[in-house]
């Protein structure tokens, strides 16, 4: 089975397992993608770009989700046809309470993976 790198501060959407070997940010790595710096975004995420370049040199892709220029960094050092992010669709759901009356909550989605255009 092929792996995916999720890189993201919460954890994979379980549709994923179904089609890859999920591979989840370690706790350091986590720590770090979590707390993405104003300058330097590069060397602060090095050792998770260590991890980005072995996942796709093994033959697997990468999703890189959070922070804009983190996520790109990612994206360019998997490459172009490895990088992807995910696609939610916002669901409006509607519970009735006892007194009669309607909430509606925004419960996202999981509806597949996107790849990052270059």
């Amino acid at each position: 089975m092929k792996k995916l790198l999720f890189i993201a501060n919460h954890p994979a959407p379980a549709e994923l397992s179904s089609q890859y070997e999920v591979v989840s940010l370690s706790a350091e790595q986590k720590a770090l993608w979590s707390n993405i710096p104003k300058t330097s975004v590069a060397a602060h995420i090095a050792p998770i770009l260590a991890s980005v370049k072995s996942v796709v040199d093994e033959g697997g892709v990468v999703v890189a989700v959070g922070e804009p220029r983190a996520c790109f960094i990612a994206a360019t050092t998997a490459g172009e046809g490895n990088a992807f992010s995910t696609f939610s669709v916002r669901d409006s759901v509607e519970k009735q309470n006892t007194d009669g009356s309607v909430e509606k909550v925004s419960v996202f989605r999981f509806d597949g993976l996107v790849p990052y255009e270059f």
